[in-house]
This record gives structure tokens, sequence and C-alpha cells, in this order.
């Protein structure tokens, strides 16, 4: 039974501690940036810039995923992330204090972190888990990384009141090296790097780009499945002035609707396995895209802190749900020495949507209101709705080969 699996206690173990401690550090640099002069504009331009050159560099990525050991990449980027974090604490000592680049460092941190550490942990599981065990497994990853987050969001709303930026940033070292230690000690043999080290580079990101390009009703769906967490993204920038501005509230509703965000993809979690074996993958996915949809919608129609809470549920819900579908389907098709490069290139489209709605909205934030922006997010939730359902035929489980042909 793949829940008394040593190897997935040991993934589940180092992604709740990293993601506890990036997520504690994460909503303290978000919000004292955005509380800094002109915070709220420099924080949109700063994720602007991160996401045009993640675009540029995620072909790479998932090409290094494919081409290195899975459980090496995983390393490398908690080792990146803890020497980062070490490096700013160092200079903010030298320094006597954190200042606004400090928090713009940290912040683009965590857009090189999980683009690189979510494929290699996804190619990781396709690798040594049967493909029978999917659903649990994706199930499991999900409730573990949304424990995660809902424990970070308490904690922060503490450690804002009671501990200084620099204990919480040591916080987030520790965990780190936790992740590490537990990572370290997964017994693995890569597989898949011997083909793609005799290759270039530029050759290695075609054959990713090609295998989607000659499955386009695969690749429409996988894009239109994204779009839920192109929203959560959106709404990272969006969400703190809506809160700040719109609703006049404070620090506390922040935390709090990260916390109901968790609370909701915990749940996901818990009902996807039982909705995917009782309607199938699809509908089960499909369920969680209007779900989402909803709680969008909701804020629209009643702007105030107890139905953006409630939106928060929902939206936690709807994305975890999503995402949970979406893994499960994508690492039964797509190949395992290729499904690197295919996560990639879909987070690199996900991204090009973002990177041009936040850079005009950082523009123009100051002149509409924030409901304005959740008006459009909602036309193009309903335009990824209609393109999933077009395209239902494709991953229907009984229509589809879970064999995984090489490309």
């Amino acid at each position: 039974m793949i829940l008394k699996d040593k190897r997935l206690h040991a993934i589940l173990t180092a992604n709740l501690f990293s993601s506890i401690g990036l997520g504690i550090s994460g909503t303290v640099v978000t919000w004292n940036l955005i509380q800094s002069a002109n915070g709220a504009q420099l924080y949109g331009y700063v994720i602007a810039v991160m996401n045009i050159t993640m675009f540029l560099i995620l072909p790479y990525l998932g090409t290094m995923v494919d081409r290195y050991s899975r459980k090496k990449v995983i390393i490398f980027a908690e080792v990146f992330g803890l020497t980062i974090t070490f490096l700013v604490l160092c200079f903010g000592y030298v320094s006597q204090g954190l200042d606004v680049w400090h928090f713009v460092v940290l912040l683009m941190l965590s857009y090189i972190y999980y683009p690189l550490q979510i494929p290699a942990k996804i190619a990781l599981c396709q690798e040594i888990f049967d493909a029978s065990q999917y659903r649990t497994l994706n199930s499991a990853l999900e409730i573990q990384g949304q424990t995660a987050a809902m424990i970070s969001a308490g904690i922060t709303a503490l450690a804002m009141k009671y501990l200084s930026l620099f204990t919480i940033l040591w916080i987030d070292v520790l965990t780190y090296v936790i992740a590490i230690s537990f990572i370290m000690f997964i017994p693995y043999t890569a597989k898949q790097s011997e083909r793609l080290q005799k290759s270039k580079a530029w050759a290695n990101i075609s054959e990713g780009f090609m295998y989607l390009k000659n499955r386009k009703r695969l690749l429409l769906f996988l894009l239109g499945t994204f779009i839920p967490f192109v929203m959560v993204m959106i709404g990272n920038y969006i969400n703190p002035i809506h809160i700040k501005d719109t609703l006049g509230a404070g620090l506390e509703v922040f935390a709090s609707f990260e916390m109901f965000y968790a609370i909701g993809a915990i749940l996901a979690g818990f009902m996807m396995t039982i909705l995917m074996k009782k309607y199938g993958d699809f509908t089960a996915c499909f369920t969680m895209m209007i779900i989402f949809t909803i709680g969008m919608m909701s804020i629209i129609i009643i702007p105030n802190v107890a139905m953006l809470l409630v939106a928060s549920l929902l939206f936690g819900l709807g994305n975890a749900g999503t995402r949970v579908g979406r893994n499960v389907i994508m690492m039964k098709i797509v190949p395992n020495d290729i499904i690197g490069r295919v996560s990639s290139f879909v987070q690199g489209m996900g991204l090009l949507i973002r990177t041009t709605s936040i850079f005009i909205l950082s523009s123009i934030i100051h002149q509409i209101s924030t409901l304005h922006a959740f008006s459009v997010m909602t036309f193009m939730l309903l335009l990824a709705l209609f393109a999933v359902w077009k395209v239902r035929d494709t991953v229907i489980e009984d229509k589809v080969s879970v064999t995984h042909v090489s490309v």
C-alpha cells in the first residue's frame, strides 16, 4: 500500500518542512514589500519581471529535470533556496536591517524554486511509483502541501507579532536543512539521464514542444486546467491590494485568506481520490474547475471580508482538485523521459498569460477597482472551462492509453 511506503513518507516530510518555511517567509516578505513606499506597484513590476525571466529559462529547467537524476535536482532546488535565504540574512546583519531589495530577492527566490522543484517532484514520483498508485499519490501530495500552507499561515499570524524578521528567516533556513536530509535518504537510481546527455540543449527543449504540438487536444486540456493556478498566481498580486485598499482590512485577514485556502485544498486532497474512482479523472477535474470559477464570481457579487474567505475556501478546493486531476492524467499519458519538459512547457504558457496580466494590472491597479480585475479573471476562467470541455474525449480514461510510449 502506497501510504505505507517509506519513500512517500520521505517525500511528504521533506515537502512539508520546505513548504512551511517558504510559506512563512513568503507571506511576511510580500506583506512588508507592499507596505513600503510605492510597494504595490514595485511588487507588480517584480512579479512581471520574474515571470518574463522564468518564461525564458523554464525550458532549460524542464530539460534539467529530464537530463539529470530527479533526486539530485530536488536537492539542488533545496540547497539553492537555503543558500539565497542565508545570504540575505548575512547582508541583513551587515546592514543592520532588512531593506526593500532584500524582500525583492526573497520574492524572486520562490519564482525560481517552485518551477524547478515541482516538475522534478512529479517526474520522480512518476518514475518510482506504479501508475495504479497515481490517484492516491497525488492526493497525498496535495494534502501535505496544503497542510503545510495552513500551518505556515497560522504560524505567520503569530510570528509577525512575536518574532523578528531575522528569526523568521532562520526558521526558513532550518526547514530547508530538514528537507534536504529527508530527500537524501530516498532510495533512487536515475533511469532516463543517458539519452539526454548525448543531445544538445535546444534539441532537448524542442522535443517537449513537438510532443505537445502533435497532441494539440492534450495541450489544450493541460493549458485549460492550468488556468485556475494562473488565476491564483495573479490573485497573489491582487489579493493583498484588494484586502488593504478595497476592503480596508489588515494582515489578519490576509493570513486568514491563506488559511481558508489551505483548508479548501486539504479537502480537495481527501475528496479527489474518491471522486476520481467514482466518476473518473476528467469529471472530477472539470468539477473542481467549476467550483473555482464560482468562488471568483462570489467575490464580485458580494465584496466583503466574509465572502472573500468563503471564496478562498472554494479557490483552495477548486485549484487543488484541478491540479490533482491534471497531474494524474498527465502522469498516465506523458512518458517519463519527457514529462519534465512537458510540465515546464505548460508552466511557461501559464507564465506568459499571468505575466501579461500582472504587467497590465500593475500599471493601472490604482486607476481601476480590484473588482474589475476579478471580472476579467472570471471571463478567462469561463473560456478555460469551455476549452477543457471541448477536448474531454481526449483525456477520458476509457479513450486514452496509459502506457508510457517514448517520443
